[in-house]
């Protein structure tokens, strides 16, 4: 969630930059360039790197099985693979004008700019919320198998999924509703901040079943 925000900045800050000049807006989508792709993949600076590193950092006292299986030990460096291209597909959703090299409106922009933050944050209160569900299994404090990502039978992970899903789907709304903000080139299966949401939401469950890859109890 972290290396998503923190992806979403390098491209912000290029989005801006284009703005004020009216386009281009080539650098700012993959496989980016200039200022954006150091900001994104420097060696050491760079949100991959960074991300990698928080990674190897918490699994160096033991990486698990199945991420050795899956080729991330030490550092997850398929993990950050496998969320840079949701990152890299969908932002053009989002974006989708300056990716069609357009400058929106400033009411547009904000819409855009909108939905990515809101769904860059969604993207993290959901993964809090398996995190918490997945930390009480393993405790014992619920069932074993109460976690299954995209299908919880924890009543409290449930609750916490719905209001996630609510407070981004409601803060998309208020930025893309007003007269004139919500780009034409937002099709009607991603017409509504609940739409949006449903963009992401599969794309967190299918990582958050990469990330729990073993039985807690195994």
């Amino acid at each position: 969630a972290k290396f998503v925000n923190k992806k979403r900045r390098c491209i912000q800050k290029c989005l801006k930059g284009g703005r004020k000049n009216g386009g281009p807006y080539a650098e700012c989508g993959a496989p980016y360039g200039g200022a954006t792709a150091g900001c994104i993949q420097d060696a050491e600076k760079g949100a991959e790197a960074k991300a990698r590193a928080r990674n190897a950092r918490a699994c160096a006292k033991e990486c698990p099985a199945c991420y050795d299986a899956g080729g991330n030990c030490p550092d997850g460096a398929g993990f950050v693979a496998a969320v840079e291209t949701n990152v890299d597909q969908t932002d053009p959703l989002v974006h989708c004008l300056e990716a069609a090299g357009l400058t929106p409106t400033k009411a547009e922009a904000k819409c855009e700019d909108g939905v990515a933050k809101h769904l860059a944050k969604f993207a993290g209160s959901k993964g809090k919320c398996y995190d918490k569900c997945v930390d009480r299994e393993f405790k014992g404090k619920i069932p074993a198998g109460s976690c299954t990502a995209g299908s919880p039978s924890d009543p409290d992970t449930q609750a916490c999924i719905q209001a996630a899903e609510d407070k981004a789907a409601g803060k998309i709304d208020d930025v893309c509703e007003p007269s004139g903000a919500k780009p034409a080139c937002y099709p009607p299966e991603r017409d509504s901040g609940a739409d949006w949401v449903g963009v992401v939401e599969n794309l967190v469950d299918a990582q958050t079943r990469l990330v729990y890859c073993s039985s807690p109890r195994g």
